[in-house]
């Protein structure tokens, strides 16, 4: 994400969980490490159990979650909702989409509660019985249980109206100030009850709880969140078909997990479980089903080149939903070409871009499955991928030298980074590498739907992209950038210069040789645990500095990708088995990683470092079969 919206964002973020922010060497606020919450190490065995201080409970397709209601001595639950749409105005005392507290009762008495944490239920376990979380379908909550106790839903914010149907038990209701709609449906065993604060069925009462309890057997109820008001035929299964229904979803994602080597099969599964549970259906802006960022932190919508990662992770068990992470950007884009910088549900970000990945993303497709199993596909994607390409000509190239340029160090991908210190905007060696690429990519797709003048343009630009990377963006066998308004060349110890290595054989073997020195163990970039973004030596390196020292999983990938395409194999074996390191026996994936320990630093449960994890295990299963 971008550095401003991560500031903000994150201080938000760490208001809501009582962290105090902190400030970065280069005097940035952002939020206290989550090493600081003292969360306890994970077992390695983890799968089934997963653990809730770090991944929400969800699944595949769902909005609504359970997470830990903040500032609360009972250590209750809540359920919440990720759907921009069912954000309220930014003076609303709550975060974001806070719906219900969850408590238990008996005999009018509350229990407390005890958390097991399986994928298809989350049971809260109580002294009198369980309560089990979990799910219809991707818009409906289920809660229910077999024992005589009664579950309270505790609003966590006011509501404009309420409105208990007594045909079919059916309740609605409206946040106040709403923009979604709840639907409550009990099953034949349930009665409910509302209790106020206030005159009953006044239109702007207060309401205290709403209750549920069995009237014989056990008690079971589906919550649903709807943009609008919508009729609710089916009945409510029960607690067993429920669990029984998610566990064989599950369990068929989980059937089609790559294969590992033994070791890193712990790791594997927990970065398996969060692709699915970090899925949403389509709504809004997703016009395809959407692997979020996160449904943890601040990162709960996708960003223009997360995308790609997802998609190369779930590639071989589901080409179409991994192309569905393309599909939702270019469903979104600009008459000018160019594609939002994230997007959500309820809205597009289009003050940034992201970096032109998608080519570099192609090619791995077809380099995997060949042509005729990615054709349909990129016959869609054939026509927005060259706007998207021209837009970086016609809108990113102001000298009108050949030498696009990135306005801002957001629009790259590594936000604060040394290289855009007193540079921007930026000619920038790894933004022509990605245009090589993807003009490669197009000229390929060209030719294959028989359009051969298409094909010539796009060879042209490419050949025309190579030759300018290759010789003016190099300075003694290395890559520099320039500041596009004064010509002069901006040096940089940011692992960013290294990305060019993505071309793989095309980078001459003097270049190449330079570079994969620089990256061996020992040098100033390969630590323990995988590549540094900036120079361990460098004077601006920072433990915690975001883009400035911190392992991230995409430039580790990608430099990773190059070097397999150079037969450079001994380095991409070493390089990805250190990053593996970082999660092979506590898999939190956090949004990036101390470089000289390995320790995570920002946002655990992070979905693209999941997915990188899952890719270079998958390679090191290669090598050991």
């Amino acid at each position: 994400m971008n550095r401003k919206e991560f500031l903000k964002l994150s201080g938000m973020f760490s208001a809501a969980l009582g962290l105090s922010p902190v400030l970065s060497a280069s005097g940035n606020s952002k939020p206290a490490p989550f090493d600081s919450v003292k969360i306890p190490p994970m077992a390695s065995n983890l799968f089934p159990n997963l653990d809730l201080a770090r991944f929400m409970f969800s699944r595949s397709g769902a909005f609504l979650c359970v997470n830990f209601k903040d500032n609360n001595p009972q250590k209750r639950l809540m359920i919440k909702s990720l759907r921009y749409e069912a954000i309220p105005f930014a003076w609303n005392k709550h975060w974001a989409g806070d719906y219900y507290e969850i408590a238990i009762y008996k005999n009018g008495t509350p229990l407390k509660y005890e958390i097991d944490y399986q994928p298809w239920a989350l049971n809260l376990l109580t002294d009198a019985g369980k309560v089990s979380v979990s799910y219809i379908d991707d818009f409906t909550m289920y809660l229910g249980t077999d024992a005589a106790l009664e579950i309270r839903l505790i609003p966590l914010q006011p509501y404009l109206w309420i409105n208990p149907l007594e045909e079919g038990k059916h309740l609605e209701l409206s946040p106040n100030p709403g923009r979604m709609f709840h639907a409550i449906k009990t099953d034949s065993n349930t009665k409910y009850e509302v209790a106020y604060d206030g005159p009953k069925r006044n239109a702007d009462v207060t309401i205290k709880y709403l209750s549920f309890i069995a009237e014989h057997g056990g008690v079971g109820f589906g919550f649903r969140e709807n943009k609008y008001q919508t009729k609710w035929e089916e009945k409510i299964p029960d607690r067993k078909k429920v669990i029984a229904d998610n566990k064989a979803l599950i369990m068929d994602w989980m059937s089609k997990m790559p294969q590992v080597r033994e070791d890193l099969i712990p790791a594997t599964k927990t970065a398996w479980y969060l692709l699915y549970a970090f899925q949403v259906a389509p709504a809004g802006h997703y016009t395809h089903r959407t692997i979020l960022c996160s449904k943890n932190s601040w990162l709960t919508k996708t960003y223009g080149w997360d995308n790609c990662f997802h998609a190369l992770a779930v590639a071989s068990a589901d080409l179409d939903l991994a192309y569905g992470q393309l599909h939702v950007f270019f469903d979104n884009q600009l008459p000018n070409g160019s594609i939002p910088d994230s997007v959500s549900d309820l809205n597009v970000n289009n003050y940034c871009i992201k970096p032109p990945i998608q080519g570099w993303t192609i090619k791995l497709f077809l380099e995997k499955f060949g042509w005729d199993a990615n054709a349909e596909h990129l016959k869609k994607l054939y026509e927005p991928l060259g706007r998207l390409t021209d837009f970086w000509f016609n809108f990113r190239d102001d000298n009108k030298n050949g030498r696009c340029q990135y306005q801002h160090g957001n629009d790259s991908g590594w936000d604060n980074s040394t290289a855009f210190i007193d540079a921007t905007p930026l000619e920038a060696a790894d933004l022509s590498a990605y245009l090589v690429q993807q003009l490669e990519i197009l000229e390929l797709i060209a030719n294959k739907l028989g359009r051969p003048q298409d094909a010539v343009q796009w060879k042209a630009k490419k050949e025309k992209q190579l030759d300018l990377l290759l010789t003016t963006f190099v300075k003694d066998d290395h890559f520099v950038n320039f500041h596009a308004k004064t010509g002069q060349v901006k040096e940089t110890q940011s692992l960013l210069n290294y990305i060019p290595l993505i071309l793989g054989k095309k980078i001459p073997k003097k270049i190449r040789k330079a570079l994969i020195k620089d990256l061996q163990p020992g040098g100033d970039y390969l630590s323990d645990y995988g590549l540094a973004s900036e120079s361990v030596n460098s004077p601006y390196y920072e433990v915690d500095g975001y883009w400035r020292g911190p392992i991230w999983a995409p430039p580790n990938y990608q430099i990773f990708t190059g070097l397999i395409d150079a037969k450079e194999f001994e380095l991409a074996k070493e390089i990805a088995e250190r990053y593996c390191r970082c999660y092979k026996e506590n898999p939190v994936f956090n949004e990036n990683n101390n470089a000289l320990t390995g320790e995570g630093l920002q946002a655990p449960g992070v979905s693209w470092t999941a997915a990188v994890f899952i890719l270079m295990a998958t390679y090191l299963g290669q090598q050991s079969s």
